[in-house]
């Protein structure tokens, strides 16, 4: 593509992105469009290759961002295997951005070539991006590539095979996570809890267990012990309700949801009274979805917050739990009249 052809395009695409953002764009549209705003000089090198925009080109103009993002969606979209070659590209940057498109758009054609970038790229950062990337492809045979990836010395590569292998799901992944765990390498060890949760690893909750005693990596675990609706981890987890960490609280508040058993209410209902708006409406959620009527009652204390977003929170969740008493009372019914037949 010469440079003519090049600064064509960039203008047609400039048009349409002015449309989409106008008030008459569609919402898919302007969503995409706003998305071009995070994207950085990977992305608008990889668009228009080495010498477009020039090395001095103000990146941060939201404009010329929009462009570029806009344009790589074309450009996969319209011919994905353009992204395939970029995997060759003489800077480390846009191979990895290109490895990072891959995977998002799912181009399944590139599998293979992303297995090469694995095999021989010189840059750890564009090996892990490929690692990451193959997983979200779909395809259960690149398995093995990824479970040789664990045997790394290079601990970047082990901690995205390791995630890598969680997206997918692997069986294999789960009978060696309780060692990953406790890993000497920070990475290793928390990519290993992030994708206990991911699979579903009900074998490595004692470990979790053990590592939430410890506080190391309280966040990762919190979540993957959610995950796995770790009933056992209710009494540990609890602990963590008045931790001075916001984000810790946040996390527990949703993480409770996900057990969806009784036994967590008390925390919850703790929780929903937090001093940080973000928690109180995350536990809010959380007691709409286990369905607990003991809920109700800080539920409609909380109607009458003086921040419109908890009173939103609270109509939400007892909307919900007005939902499951509906299903309750309609389930009896049924009960009922099947006992009735019989």
């Amino acid at each position: 593509m010469n440079s003519q052809n090049r600064l064509t395009t960039v203008e047609e695409i400039a048009r349409a992105i002015e449309e989409d953002l106008s008030p008459g764009g569609t919402a898919s549209r302007r969503k995409l469009a706003r998305a071009g705003v995070r994207i950085i000089r990977p992305l608008l090198l990889l668009v228009g290759g080495s010498d477009w925009p020039p090395r001095d080109a103000n990146i941060r103009d939201r404009r010329t961002i929009l462009i570029a993002s806009y344009a790589l969606q074309k450009i996969a979209e319209e011919s994905p295997d353009h992204l395939v070659l970029h995997l060759k590209d003489e800077d480390a940057r846009v191979r990895s951005e290109a490895c990072r498109q891959i995977g998002t758009l799912k181009v399944s054609d590139a599998r293979s070539a992303l297995i090469d970038v694995i095999d021989g790229d010189a840059d750890p950062k564009v090996i892990r991006q490929a690692i990451l990337s193959i997983s979200q492809l779909g395809d259960m045979s690149v398995e093995p590539v990824l479970l040789h990836e664990l045997d790394s010395p290079d601990e970047s590569r082990r901690e995205a095979a390791i995630l890598a292998l969680g997206e997918i799901r692997s069986d294999h992944l789960r009978s060696r996570l309780p060692e990953l765990i406790l890993s000497d390498s920070q990475i290793v060890g928390s990519a290993a809890v992030t994708a206990a949760g991911l699979t579903g690893a009900r074998e490595s909750v004692p470990v979790l267990i053990d590592l939430l005693k410890s506080g190391r990596y309280l966040g990762p675990t919190i979540v993957a012990l959610g995950k796995l609706r770790a009933t056992e981890a209710v009494e540990v987890l609890s602990t963590f309700v008045d931790s001075p960490m916001r984000s810790a609280r946040d996390l527990l508040a949703r993480s409770l949801g996900l057990i969806e058993d009784p036994i967590v209410m008390e925390s919850l209902l703790l929780l929903a009274d937090d001093v940080d708006g973000r928690v109180r409406r995350t536990a809010c959620e959380s007691i709409g979805k286990i369905g607990d009527h003991r809920g109700k009652a800080p539920l409609m204390e909380l109607l009458k917050s003086d921040e419109e977003s908890d009173r939103d929170a609270a109509r939400a969740a007892l909307a919900e739990l007005r939902k499951r008493k509906r299903l309750d009372r309609e389930m009896a019914r049924s009960v009922g009249g099947i006992k009735h037949e019989f």
